[in-house]
């Protein structure tokens, strides 16, 4: 069982923490890269890349593991799948599938790397009264995010994920030679920077030409087995996937740590005081870096890689209620300011000027000042508020 249903008295999550929801957040703040858990199990690992228009978000391109079943790679069945979270919102998420006789129990997370690696263990389990074997495969791909993830970026249509639209997609990956290491077998897949590793102490195989990974698991009643896969850039190093797991515990934690303006009545109520971590938690993965770029933006939400000041503003005064995120709004308000702002004062959006109200940018920095409470920074930018 997944290491999550220790949050309430009679181990049943509270009613909110029940998510039905078509995709989950794994990277940590001010990350390059937007990586999400998909409810029908696949990983979409894609980078942060400034857009000077919304018509470019189609040249995006991403890293997809989808895993499925069967030979012919049948995708999981999302609508009956149960979703996790972890206790106080670290971004640690838990996906679980029914297939025959097997129970299939996902879980993801990433480090907190700017260019992060994402880390996924596959529990299979027998839970027939009898022995069960099953193929399962994964579908390795790396093209258009747009294909990849159906409705994106803004998933605002009914949800139909089709994996055969992934599978028509090139495969592009090859096999390489790397030493898997930890006394593990397993495969290491490359394409350019981009490397999959899936780490087992059962046989994988990889077909170049579907540009599938495929396990045939034979289990015993009650037996379980763990399937291990990092999915990132650059070299390929041995990794722990428990070791990993409890470094990423450890960050959010750190992170939590930062919250310290709540009022009694939210810190003395267990069920509040989960609510405002976990919204606390997904505000941070808001804050996001582009590909070459050192500024730091407010994301808006889906997979848009835009900002939206409308929408930022009541997250950013949230945020900077609840604890110390200096850090985080200083450079934001750095980026309304001294990097968007045009010299006729207008505030000036990444590629979408409808939506670049420069009012609202103006009530970020008034709600921050008044928050701060720093003369000094409030001189930093007099002009620049005079100026829009």
């Amino acid at each position: 069982m997944l290491d999550y249903r220790h949050i309430v008295d009679d181990g049943r999550p509270a009613l909110w923490e029940r998510p039905k929801t078509t995709r989950r957040y794994l990277h940590p703040p001010k990350a390059r890269k937007l990586i999400t858990l998909w409810a029908e199990g696949k990983i979409v690992y894609g980078n942060n890349d400034w857009y000077e228009s919304l018509l470019t978000y189609h040249e995006e391109q991403a890293v997809t593991v989808w895993p499925a079943w069967y030979k012919y790679a049948r995708k999981f069945d999302y609508r009956n799948a149960e979703n996790y979270i972890y206790r106080d919102g670290a971004p640690v998420h838990g996906i679980r599938f029914c297939v025959g006789g097997f129970d299939i129990e996902e879980e993801a997370f990433t480090n907190a790397e700017e260019t992060p690696t994402c880390f996924v263990r596959f529990r299979y389990v027998n839970r027939a009264p009898y022995p069960v074997r099953e193929r399962f495969v994964f579908v390795v791909r790396k093209g258009s995010e747009k294909q990849i993830a159906y409705g994106s970026p803004d998933v605002y249509t009914t949800y139909l994920p089709e994996i055969g639209e992934v599978k028509q997609m090139k495969p592009t990956f090859s096999q390489t030679d790397d030493e898997i290491g930890g006394g593990k077998a397993g495969l290491t897949l490359r394409d350019g920077v981009s490397c999959v590793r899936f780490c087992s102490e059962k046989p994988v195989s990889y077909d170049e030409e579907t540009g599938i990974v495929s396990l045939v698991l034979s289990l015993g009643e009650s037996e379980s087995y763990d399937l291990t896969i990092a999915i990132g850039e650059g070299e390929s190093v041995p990794f722990s996937y428990e070791e990993e797991r409890e470094k990423t515990l450890r960050f959010w934690e750190s992170q939590m740590k930062r919250i310290t303006k709540l009022p009694e009545a939210f810190r003395n109520d267990p069920e509040k005081l989960r609510m405002v971590k976990n919204f606390t938690v997904q505000f941070l993965q808001c804050f996001a870096k582009y590909t070459g770029e050192s500024f730091t933006v407010f994301r808006q939400g889906g997979l848009q890689r835009h900002i939206w000041p409308w929408d930022a503003a009541p997250a950013l005064e949230a945020i900077g209620r609840i604890g110390d995120f200096t850090a985080e709004l200083d450079e934001v308000m750095s980026t309304y300011f001294d990097r968007l702002q045009a010299p006729d004062g207008e505030i000036r959006n990444l590629g979408i000027v409808w939506a670049s109200d420069t009012a609202c940018c103006l009530y970020s920095l008034a709600a921050y000042c008044l928050q701060k409470n720093d003369p000094a920074y409030w001189e930093r930018y007099r002009n620049n508020a005079l100026r829009a």
